[in-house]
């Protein structure tokens, strides 16, 4: 089994980054202040 060196995000903090993009949070804002990639977020 594979090893993943991403980090492991939780629920509920995924839920809270969908909730601002919803909100009005652009996905270069989100990626900027929060260090996630913008292949991740567009996930």
């Amino acid at each position: 089994m594979a090893n993943s060196n991403y980090p492991k995000h939780t629920d509920e903090f995924k839920k809270s980054i969908v909730t601002l993009h919803q909100n009005g949070k652009s996905l270069s804002q989100l990626s900027k202040e929060y260090g996630i990639s913008m292949s991740a977020l567009s996930k």
